[in-house]
Order: C-alpha cells, then structure tokens, then sequence
C-alpha cells in the first residue's frame, strides 16, 4: 500500500489507485525529479504545479505524498529548486537563472514561490497557486528588464503568437521594461495550453526611456504603460518622434481598436528624406492628428481618419508657408488652400512650359516646386519629358515672395 523507493525508481498502481512517497537527498539533478514528476500527470491527470511547462536544470530534491485515482488524486510535500536555471517551453528565450524556489503541496493545491532568481540579469519573481483540477493563477514581477531582450522573447515564443501576429516590427530597440503581470486560467491537460483561449495574462507593462524604429522612422524617449487583460489592452505612451513630442492613446478590444496620434509639431523633412528631389527641407513644419478605429490585426485603410495643418516653414528652406490643411479620412485626401491639375503619367510634354505653378493668382516660376514634382514622376515618364501640372498655391512663397 505504501512504497518508500529511490527517485530513480518509479512506482506501483494498484488497480487503479496510488499511494506512493516520493523523496531523495537533499541536493539531487533536477531533471531526474523532474523525470519522475512530470509522468504523475500523465498517471493520475493533474498539472504539477509549472512544472510541465519548465526545463529545469540544476540540483534540488522532493519529498511529496500521493495517493488517490485519476478521478481523485491528492498530493502533499515539497519540492525545492537550489541554485537552478529554469527555461519554459515555447517561449525559448526567457531564461530564469540562479533560482532558489519552493513548491509545496497541500493535498489539492501547490503553491510556487521563487525567493530569487534573474532574467537578463535582473531580479525576477514568480509566485502563485494551482490545483489539482488545472487551475492557476501565477503573478510574475520584474523592473528594469532590457526591453529588447523582452522583445525577441515575444516575437520567438509560439506559445504567445496571438500577440506576435499583431506587433509591429521594431528594430534597434533600447531602454528598460517593468513587467507587473498575472497569468491565469484552467488547463487539464498540458499540450491543450493555449494562450487566450484556457490561458491568460493581466496586469501592466512600463516603459521607461525607449528608443525603437520601425520603418527608419525613430521614436526616443519612449514612456508609459500599457495595461493587459487577455487581448484587450489600454496603452498610454509619450515619447519623442525625432525632436517633437508624441502622445500614443490606444485601446484595443476584442480584436477592434480605437487608437490617437498626438504630435503638436513635426517637422517631416527628416521623414521623407527631401533631399534626393533636389529640394531639401522643402516640407513645412505642420501639427498631425491621426485616429484609427478598425481592425488591428487586418488594417482597414479606410477607417483612417489623419489632419494635418501647416503651422511654419523649415528655417533652412527657401519655400515659405503660411497655412494650409490636409485632411485623409475614408480613403480620400483634401488639400485646403492647395489646389489645381495632375496629369496622368501617359500625358506627357516635351519642355517645361506645361508645368504652371500659380502663386497670389500669379503664374510664378518656382524652380524648386518644379524639380520637386519632376524627381516625383521620374519612375514614370521618360527623362526627355514633363508631367502636365497646373498648381495654385496661395499660401506659398519662395525666393522674395512672402504671402
């Protein structure tokens, strides 16, 4: 009825039903417990613990009580982790290293708790309860983590791709992350976990000093926090995009997302790289305001609402600006204060002349604002002729016009 054995060894079932000590010296190779612990989930139907889930190397022993059936299995004792590295399966990058835990059974529930342990180099908690039927609720706690490094453990984890499918593609990233997380749920069976579907996460994430690109565009300073509740999150961040401040206020629920761009004051030479047109700096200092309410996962073009006017020129530019609006909303743009004709590329002339720029209800020649449109065009007619344009812009001046 009781079997007292070296952990080496596994165990008798009795039809059907198990009663059995398991334990060894008090420093031991933690695969071996583990080898011995992880089957008892398959014997008798029940999640020890995080166990499962984790590839633990390093030293530590067991000292536990079962006894019961498939139906009804009971569990006492301890298992402690000294000085070990943990790594959790299908998220390969997340390390938990120099680990002293301790988890204890009390007949239905464990309760795990690490006392110390780092990732990346920083301190890192993992505490929390789970029982016998496949309930958990973990809470994990860290400052100060390098957020690239929480970065590439998202984006390589398939255990988390429902929200890997919806992240940007960041690159150089730099700066720190404090991670105040709950992962919840109910898994009987350990190959059924599924993120979002029996397993969750709630709780906050911050930000502290970020810096990223993505599609060359840099984003420094980055500071706020985003709130989780299984896929729905609340995300408040400020930063700066180049010199100009940026607010970033976005909720996302159920898949839909209600998201506002706040910048003041950009300046987007530096985005356009104006340059190559021969026409450096030739964008004026404006005020952008973008929302999207739509899909996140599947962008919805036409749910793209963005506004932005002209506040000043470019102190290095010849051109000067005084107003002037564009409003993008329903796949359509409208250009206030700038108007006038755009030939097709196939409606081409052989000089200049066809290129009229229309300034104070003046035709003004205005060389800059031609090579600009001519370096547009360039992937679409031929060197030797011109795109027809007819442009009026009362709001422009350059070289002695000010309006």
């Amino acid at each position: 009825e009781k079997t007292k054995t070296p952990i080496e060894n596994l165990f008798a079932v009795f039809g059907g039903k198990w009663k059995s000590e398991i334990y060894c010296t008090e420093s031991v190779d933690l695969k071996v417990v583990q080898n011995v612990v992880n089957p008892l989930h398959e014997i008798l139907n029940f999640i020890v613990g995080p166990v499962p889930i984790m590839d633990i190397r390093g030293k530590g022993n067991i000292d536990i009580l079962v006894k019961g059936n498939r139906k009804n299995p009971h569990i006492w004792g301890t298992m402690n982790f000294l000085n070990s590295n943990v790594g959790f399966k299908d998220i390969p990058d997340l390390n938990l290293e120099n680990a002293n835990a301790i988890l204890s059974f009390n007949d239905k529930t464990a309760v795990f708790k690490n006392s110390s342990g780092t990732v990346n180099n920083k301190e890192f908690n993992i505490s929390g309860t789970c029982d016998l039927d496949g309930k958990f609720d973990f809470d994990i706690l860290s400052q100060n983590q390098p957020s690239v490094k929480l970065y590439q453990a998202i984006t390589n984890s398939n255990f988390i791709s429902e929200y890997t499918k919806v992240l940007p593609k960041f690159d150089n990233i730099q700066g720190q992350t404090d991670l105040s997380l709950k992962i919840y749920g109910a898994v009987k069976h350990i190959e059924d976990l599924a993120i979002n579907k029996n397993v969750f996460a709630k709780g906050e994430i911050t930000l502290k000093n970020n810096s990223f690109a993505l599609k060359n565009i840099t984003t420094n300073n980055a500071n706020g926090q985003i709130k989780l509740d299984g896929t729905n999150t609340d995300t408040q961040i400020d930063a700066l995009i180049e010199n100009s401040p940026m607010q970033i206020k976005s909720k996302i629920k159920y898949g839909f997302g209600d998201i506002i761009v706040n910048i003041p004051r950009l300046n987007p030479n530096f985005i356009f790289d104006t340059s190559k047109y021969n026409a450096p700096h030739c964008l004026p200092i404006v005020s952008l305001v973008g929302k999207y309410r739509g899909s996140v996962e599947n962008f919805e073009y036409n749910k793209l609402n963005l506004v932005s006017k002209v506040l000043d020129s470019d102190p290095n530019s010849d051109i000067k600006y005084t107003s002037g609006e564009v409003v993008i909303s329903n796949n359509k743009a409208n250009i206030k204060n700038l108007s006038g004709y755009i030939g097709k590329p196939e409606l081409t002339r052989a000089s200049r002349y066809y290129m009229i720029t229309i300034l104070n209800n003046r035709n003004v020649y205005l060389p800059k604002v031609q090579k600009t449109i001519i370096e547009s065009y360039k992937d679409y007619v031929f060197s030797s002729n011109y795109p027809f344009v007819v442009l009026h812009m009362p709001f422009l001046a350059g070289y002695g016009f000010h309006v």
